[in-house]
């Protein structure tokens, strides 16, 4: 029992930048200030500060990863972060220009017919050649995380009126 209590003793003891393992989440603030932000979840805490993170589980450190190079690699993952931003944006930008939202557009696409359908009925299957679709872009479409949409074929292009207005109506 004297070899635990030493042992977590020492534990306590061991220092991790200017914050203690074991120590309080007061004792956190009154070394390094409040925090820019925190994470809560199931008990565990994480302070952010600009020189790195202070995990605690139940109000006690659990660990804590202060450096001085922190907040340049912050500042370096801020930036990335950004820039990656910008091209996502661009990209937007172009595909709105390309494809607006709630109209018709028409795409196309090269069949080579490089596999094999011998296995089909020789009335479906598909020949090599070029084909042409129209896509209707619903309105929020660019604006949506979501990568799928139900798709509606419409054998007969004079079909597409009738359609449009239930489209818009269920999205």
């Amino acid at each position: 029992m004297k070899r635990l209590l030493f042992l977590g003793l020492l534990l306590i003891r061991l220092p991790a930048g200017a914050v203690e393992i074991g120590a309080s989440r007061d004792a956190v603030l009154a070394e390094l200030g409040e925090p820019s932000g925190t994470m809560q979840r199931d008990g565990t805490e994480i302070l952010i500060f600009k020189t790195g993170t202070v995990t605690l589980q139940n109000g006690l450190v659990l660990r804590a990863n202060l450096s001085q190079d922190y907040a340049r690699q912050a500042e370096e993952r801020a930036i990335k972060a950004k820039e990656i931003r910008a091209v996502k944006e661009a990209e937007l930008e172009k595909q709105k220009l390309l494809y607006p939202e709630d109209h018709v557009i028409q795409i196309g696409c090269t069949y080579s017919k490089t596999e094999n359908w011998d296995t089909l009925p020789e009335s479906i299957r598909p020949t090599h050649g070029k084909y042409q679709y129209a896509v209707y872009i619903p309105q929020g479409y660019h604006e949506s995380d979501t990568r799928y949409y139900p798709s509606i074929f419409l054998e007969s292009p004079a079909l597409w009126d009738s359609v449009k207005e239930r489209v818009h109506k269920e999205k």
